[in-house]
């Protein structure tokens, strides 16, 4: 059949299969772009739950500070954390209030499909913007602060918070070595941008 010359009615089912197989397609695309905004609901819950309880624990060493001089450079390392902390989850807040500007409804997760808005903001003419190079640069200024404040007490810690909060280029599928805005925010669709940076927070 793939020699000889194809009837009009075996054009037809040809042409029929590869639409069957266009929409199969779209269809899978959508289910995975609501399966990001799933996952990114899930996280957003979760950074809620710890934030809350960071901040109980918090006071409750602020408070034995208080009644006992050796908590006080323990309580002083957990304000300096907190504090670290959320100026880099408000920058990041910021950079999501950013991307959902770009969309009608914040929970149509299958409409944020599109990736043009952050490929403009941070990496334009094949190069770093100033805004790619801020976001890189408040990661650089949450590991290396967090890391100082840890010292030599916790290598384990350490060691997961320089891997997590990591700028370093990554190589891609071919062994090159490519920007990390590259590798994880460039051409993706924005629910996958958006899930990124709820689970950096």
């Amino acid at each position: 059949m793939a020699g000889g010359k194809q009837t009009p009615r075996q054009k037809m089912i040809n042409l029929m299969y590869l639409v069957f197989i266009a929409m199969l397609a779209l269809n899978m695309s959508k289910e995975v772009l609501s399966a990001f905004g799933s996952i990114n609901e899930k996280l957003d819950r979760a950074n809620t739950s710890y934030a809350s309880k960071n901040s109980l624990a918090l006071a409750e060493i602020s408070k034995k500070a208080d009644e006992n001089d050796e908590f006080k450079a323990a309580a002083a390392t957990a304000n300096a954390a907190d504090q670290l902390s959320k100026t880099y989850n408000d920058y990041i807040a910021l950079q999501k209030q950013k991307l959902l500007s770009e969309v009608e409804d914040n929970t149509d997760y299958e409409t944020m499909d599109q990736s043009a808005f952050l490929d403009a903001l941070y990496y334009e003419g094949g190069k770093i913007t100033e805004a790619g190079q801020e976001f890189l640069t408040q990661m650089d200024t949450y590991k290396n602060g967090m890391t100082a404040l840890l010292g030599d007490s916790n290598p384990t810690l350490t060691a997961q918070i320089n891997n997590d909060f990591s700028t370093a280029d990554i190589p891609n599928r071919d062994g090159i070595e490519v920007n990390y805005l590259v590798k994880n925010y460039i051409t993706f669709p924005l629910v996958s941008s958006l899930t990124k940076m709820t689970q950096i927070q």
